[in-house]
């Protein structure tokens, strides 16, 4: 199985950003954890997409009001970024995730496999 982990070198230095980057990690990891029992596949996947989504959007609004506060140079090159996985990857990757888990067979594939795989074309 696929871990996902957090890594230090993925820390900016400033704290508030680095906890929810951590948890941002940590609830990739729980996804992937709960494929483990087949039973709680489809529902892992499909409430974890929404709390991984809501969690994601409320993240970049407080790291965009965040930069704003210390007038952060390179905000608007940061809040493209952020606009973009919001907007372009985002959807797809939830409509992509939901398809493959309704197909899902626990004999045959998992959620693990399903967030491994190949990420959307946008």
């Amino acid at each position: 199985m696929k871990t996902v982990e957090w890594n230090d070198r993925f820390s900016i230095g400033v704290e508030v950003v680095d906890k929810a980057h951590q948890r941002l990690f940590s609830i990739v990891g729980k996804l992937i954890s709960l494929n483990e029992d087949p039973d709680k596949q489809q529902h892992a996947c499909r409430e974890g997409i929404k709390y991984f989504k809501s969690y994601t959007l409320k993240h970049f609004a407080e790291e965009e009001a965040y930069m704003q506060s210390i007038q952060y140079e390179q905000y608007e090159l940061h809040k493209s970024l952020h606009d973009d996985m919001r907007d372009k990857l985002l959807p797809p990757c939830r409509r992509s995730w939901r398809n493959r888990i309704i197909r899902l067979h626990p004999s045959s594939t998992s959620l693990g496999s399903a967030l491994a795989g190949s990420p959307p074309t946008l």
